[in-house]
């Protein structure tokens, strides 16, 4: 198994202050993150769960791709190449 994205836990405030110069250079103002009102933080650290799970599904997506296509008695156990998956025992 490939390692791991290992995702920083102030990535939430991180992403947040981007998005917010990002938003500030187009001209639209948004409060700083250290002024977020506590439901303010809790909506933005969820937008962020939901980023971590995407990367943790697309990680597990690769890994099985990857298993199916290794070579036999490497992957996981029962699988065969990409292209015999549903053609076992025909």
């Amino acid at each position: 198994m490939p390692p791991r994205t290992m995702l920083p836990p102030n990535l939430t405030r991180h992403f947040y202050e981007t998005r917010r110069a990002f938003l500030q250079s187009a001209g639209q103002d948004s409060t700083p993150w250290f002024q977020l009102s506590p439901l303010e933080r809790s909506v933005v650290e969820s937008e962020m769960e939901i980023f971590r799970q995407s990367i943790r599904r697309a990680e597990e997506e690769q890994d099985l791709l990857a298993s199916l296509d290794a070579p036999p008695g490497r992957g996981r156990r029962g699988a065969g190449r990409r292209g015999d998956v549903g053609t076992r025992g025909r």
